[in-house]
């Protein structure tokens, strides 16, 4: 299976799903929050898949994504950097909205 669909299928899709069921429930610390975890992610894994890529310890079967790549990493895997900590957020937002209501009234 193609890396796009998997990120499709098991990132994107929960995180439309759960940006729904929350709407109307973030603030703005909370999308702040999110963009700094973003950024420190992407910042952190990006030099680390690029060394494990290009020391031939990590490896992407090229036929099985889309084709560009940026230093030694695909599209596909900066895509899951960036959606990734989002997932969490929205999961972890879930769940606190679950344990604690009286903090959403």
């Amino acid at each position: 299976m193609p890396y796009i669909v998997v990120l499709i299928v098991l990132v994107w899709l929960p995180i439309t799903g759960l940006a729904y069921l929350l709407r109307g429930r973030f603030w703005r610390g909370f999308i702040l929050r999110m963009g700094i975890s973003v950024a420190a992610l992407v910042a952190l894994a990006a030099p680390w898949i690029n060394y494990l890529t290009a020391s031939r310890v990590w490896y992407y079967d090229t036929s099985l994504i889309l084709g560009p790549t940026f230093f030694y990493a695909p599209f596909e895997e900066y895509l899951y950097f960036l959606l990734l900590p989002i997932l969490c957020a929205l999961v972890l937002l879930w769940v606190w909205r679950r344990a604690y209501p009286e903090d959403f009234t």
